[in-house]
């Protein structure tokens, strides 16, 4: 019978072992191994062969063992739980600022769509310009210089000025972005496409943050027929018909 018992009790050993993870009382548990367990320690042990004594110091160190392990996992149940009521209010605020964030973001995103729906969709050219490089341009800008965004991206954005306005054109850019611009911000002067073909554009500047440093926000549309046509009747205007 105590050999039978034993192995029992080796069996039964997963069991009890997992109830002192689970088990929601200590004491609970600590009552229930002793009373299970103990018992058939004490009576192995009268029996009196050493057979008999060794398998009673076993259940006697797995009682220990079990009831170390079962204390020490209640009581980290225990400050979990009484950390977790305690920072309620923590965790409350917590949730309602990465709510906040998330709106935050979701805003953020939605305002990007829409300033690339409108710059994208628009015929005038924008572009940013910083350091002077290009660092953002809409497809109308793709259209009106022949270039692909990679070219223009990596091309300094005095190269795409004409060299006829290039050093007016740099010279009003470095006002704005210092702050010394005594004009509108508007002008025309010409740039050249990727065909080498000369445009009239008309544009119009303005200071912006970009990337949290100084950068330009210029829209520019192409006026090459109108400067044509004004230049034809400034021809005619000075030109008499039948002497040339």
């Amino acid at each position: 019978f105590l050999h039978q018992a034993f192995l029992i009790f080796l069996f039964a050993g997963l069991s009890v072992g997992a109830m002192s993870s689970n088990m929601a009382s200590f004491r609970g548990f600590a009552v229930y191994i002793v009373v299970l367990v103990l018992p058939l320690a004490i009576r192995m042990a009268m029996q009196g062969q050493s057979v008999h004594q060794a398998m009673a110091g076993a259940m006697v160190v797995f009682i220990l063992l079990m009831l170390l392990i079962a204390r020490s996992l209640h009581k980290l149940l225990h400050n979990s739980l009484r950390l977790s009521f305690e920072n309620s209010g923590l965790v409350d605020s917590l949730r309602e600022e990465i709510g906040n964030r998330a709106q935050i973001e979701e805003a953020l995103r939605q305002s990007e769509t829409l300033f690339r729906t409108l710059t994208e969709t628009t015929c005038s050219t924008i572009i940013i310009i910083q350091k002077g490089k290009i660092r953002y341009v809409n497809q109308a800008g793709l259209d009106m210089s022949g270039y692909s965004r990679e070219e223009l991206l990596n091309l300094s954005v005095w190269d795409l000025v004409h060299p006829e306005h290039r050093k007016l054109v740099k010279k009003r850019g470095l006002a704005r972005l210092d702050g010394n611009a005594d004009d509108s911000g508007r002008y025309s002067f010409k740039i050249v496409t990727q065909n080498g073909a000369a445009l009239w554009v008309d544009y119009q500047g303005a200071n912006m943050a970009y990337l949290g440093e100084p950068a330009l926000l210029g829209t520019m549309t192409d006026i090459t027929s109108s400067m044509e046509v004004q230049e034809k009747l400034n021809r005619l205007a000075i030109t008499d018909a039948l002497t040339g």
